[in-house]
Parts: C-alpha cells; structure tokens; sequence
C-alpha cells in the first residue's frame, strides 16, 4: 500500500469477523486493506485523523489496526469469555483514550498509549439502544 493512499482511506465497511477498509473518492471505490477480527464484529470506528480503526463485537476484544491493516494492538491481550459482548466504542479527543459501551451495560475506559484497561462504570438503568458516542 502507499501511504497516499492510506492517508486517503475513509470507509470502514464491517460484516462477519472482517472489516474492510476503502478508499471511495466519488462513484469509484478501491479496496485498501481487510482487518481480521476474533468472533463476530459489531462496531468499527475511525479515530479522529483516520488513520487507526477500531474493532469490537461478540469477543470482547478491542482490535486496533491501522489503515494499512498493520496491527496496534488487541486489548485485552488475552482473550477470556466472561469478557462483555462490546456494541459500541468511542476515541476521545486526540486518540488517548478509548471507552466501550458493552451489552451488558458496562462501560469500560481504555488508555491507548499504554494499552491498558483503566475503569468501568455500569449504566443505572440497562437499555437496548445503543449507546452514542460523544467526542
């Protein structure tokens, strides 16, 4: 890949364990990478350069790739199944932090830079719509 045209990728297309990702200037659209996910992915989001997407579903597991489809990071590192369904994620401003909104109400807080969980907090009140994401 180029760095142009990772620089230039704006689509992040999820179904299955997969994210693909895509440079769609106009009516034409090019393929730039595809990103594997463990289990069944239910969000993606760009941070706020759109260089790094995010993937989290059925696993648990926060996936952050670049453009490019290189590996960031998985967090947690080791995958464990009492981990909470994620439905949705969030950057913070400036990509330090990251916070997931899971299916069982909890809201989890991440730091980016070192790649750890920080807190949780749990919804007074559960609820089936999504949680949406302020930056």
């Amino acid at each position: 890949m180029s760095s142009t045209l990772s620089q230039k990728a704006d689509l992040a297309i999820s179904s299955g364990s997969c994210t693909f990702i895509w440079h769609a200037p106009g009516l034409q659209a090019s393929h730039v990478s595809t990103l594997k996910h463990d289990g069944l992915v239910h969000t993606s989001r760009w941070n706020q350069n759109n260089r790094v997407v995010v993937t989290a579903g059925v696993s648990g597991q926060l996936a952050l790739n670049y453009v490019t489809g290189t590996v960031m990071g998985v967090l947690p590192p080791q995958h464990d199944s009492s981990l909470p369904v994620v439905k949705t994620v969030c950057f913070s401003k400036g990509s330090k932090f990251l916070a997931t909104g899971c299916a069982n109400g909890e809201i989890k807080a991440w730091n980016l830079k070192r790649q750890v969980y920080i807190c949780s907090v749990y919804q007074q009140c559960k609820t089936e719509k999504q949680l949406d994401c302020l930056s």
